[in-house]
């Protein structure tokens, strides 16, 4: 499996990316908001191409915005992404603690 190191994070477009064969991309969107005083990161979709689902693409994505978050002085995030909040937190439960701030 990719580890998060592939990831590509564009910031200008509120994202992060991770490249794959044939041209595909598997995403992570998220926007930024300040909420009293506090940074909100609210992780609203994530996207595997068809063809690479089932194979933890989404969950290295994934990871890579959480981490990203925690060393960048985010507050709190929102889950808002069915697949963060339903399947990847019940499986990394160490990102709980920016989630629950």
């Amino acid at each position: 499996m990719t580890d998060i190191s592939n990831v590509i994070h564009e910031e200008s477009k509120q994202r992060f990316v991770l490249k794959l064969p044939n041209q595909e991309e598997a995403l992570l969107e998220y926007k930024i908001t300040i909420e009293k005083g506090k940074k909100v990161m609210n992780m609203y979709h994530t996207f595997s191409p068809p063809s690479q689902r089932g194979k933890g693409i989404a969950a290295v994505v994934t990871k890579a915005a959480f981490e990203w978050a925690e060393k960048n002085g985010i507050d709190r995030v929102i889950p808002s992404c069915s697949y963060i909040h339903g399947t990847f937190l019940l499986k990394n439960e160490e990102y709980y603690k920016l989630v629950e701030k």
